[in-house]
């Protein structure tokens, strides 16, 4: 493993300037390899397990961290808990954004099949087509099809609840260090009950996290919600002065 960092390529992707996105990505589709060849069988497990009572309602609570109303939470307890940094919070709602645009169009692009149609292999892309079953029997549909049904039962890569927990996790761990382990286990937490719940294969959940995490990561380093807030203003505010000039 050392000499492999020792390459030009491993230094390259070390380097401090980049390694932000590369050693995620790296360990990210190492991982997603790994779990690949048992995709299918990891999936077809859990949703045999008959998941009931308190448990089936923990997960089913738990896997809504990094949605709307999980977001609008901490946003509101940031707002009240730390003045200094509620401005921040325009870099979460520009990370959610991006972290979700991003998923719908991954999502579209990979054409996989939910769980339940048991076709783990299957990666249609923008152009396939696929038998969707529907109440007058199957039907050739494709995964930008906005028809009911069609876009959920191709859209199973990459999960977007993991998507939005990392998003809305890295942005937490960047701007409260302390809180990091936390944040993190709320993730591994909602890609665990993705899957246990029937909605995911594992590597769907790991390029939603994957694709969440450097989305968040790229908005909140670089503040990019209040800069665009903040380039807004401005340009209202030149806007009205030369309207009161003219």
């Amino acid at each position: 493993m050392g000499n492999i960092l020792r390459t030009p390529p491993g230094r390259w992707a070390l380097d401090p300037a980049r390694r932000w996105w590369t050693v995620p990505l790296v360990a990210g589709v190492v991982l997603a390899l790994a779990l690949n060849p048992f995709d299918g069988a990891i999936s077809a497990w859990a949703r045999s397990v008959k998941l009931g009572g308190d448990i089936k309602r923990e997960f089913e609570a738990q896997q809504q961290f990094g949605q709307l109303v999980s977001i609008v939470l901490v946003g509101a307890a940031l707002w009240l808990l730390d003045k200094s940094r509620r401005e921040r919070l325009w870099d979460l709602a520009l990370s959610a954004g991006v972290a979700n645009l991003l998923a719908n169009v991954v999502k579209v692009l990979v054409g996989r099949p939910r769980p339940n149609l048991n076709d783990p292999a299957v990666f249609l892309g923008p152009f396939g087509q696929y038998p969707v079953p529907t109440d007058s029997g199957p039907m050739l549909r494709y995964a930008w099809e906005l028809a009911p049904g069609v876009s959920y039962a191709l859209g199973s890569m990459p999960s977007r609840h993991a998507v939005s927990a990392a998003a809305t996790a890295t942005f937490l761990a960047l701007v409260y260090p302390r809180i990091s382990p936390l944040c993190w286990t709320l993730v591994i937490f909602v890609c665990i009950a993705r899957v246990a719940l029937g909605a995911h294969f594992p590597t769907d959940v790991v390029a939603g996290a994957l694709l969440g995490h450097l989305s968040a990561r790229w908005v909140t380093d670089r503040s990019l919600g209040v800069q665009l807030v903040n380039a807004i203003a401005r340009k209202s505010a030149g806007s009205t002065r030369g309207a009161s000039a003219g």
